[in-house]
């Protein structure tokens, strides 16, 4: 997963350990996994309430050359706004090295997930 990896090293994604879960940008968690290999089979996101505002989602994607099942889960929280991703990889979850140095500032997020 060398573009995970690259994600992680240079703090677009960081794990947070009391969560057991990434702060990511779910799209860009994505495109990692599709420059590794996987391509997409399914996606859908889960919205709230009348406006409709994303309330997480889930992307599988399969790597044709090996067989393997990629899945990356997301929650969205309003306050704080956060992205809580989750990662499995050929039926392991996939975490991160905590002794790596945090971004200075935690990402701000817009309710709909974009970084702000």
């Amino acid at each position: 997963m060398v573009h995970l990896d690259t994600l992680e090293r240079e703090g677009a994604m960081y794990w947070r350990p009391p969560q057991r879960a990434w702060s990511a940008d779910p799209s860009e968690v994505v495109r990692a996994l599709v420059k590794d290999g996987f391509h997409e089979y399914k996606r859908e996101v889960a919205t709230r309430g009348r406006a409709r505002i994303p309330g997480g989602g889930i992307w599988q994607g399969l790597d044709p050359a090996t067989g393997t099942v990629a899945i990356v889960l997301w929650v969205m929280h309003r306050v704080p706004p956060d992205i809580h991703v989750f990662i499995e990889v050929g039926g392991q979850w996939v975490e991160g090295c905590s002794d790596l140095p945090r971004p200075r500032e935690e990402p701000t997020r817009s309710p709909e997930g974009a970084l702000v």
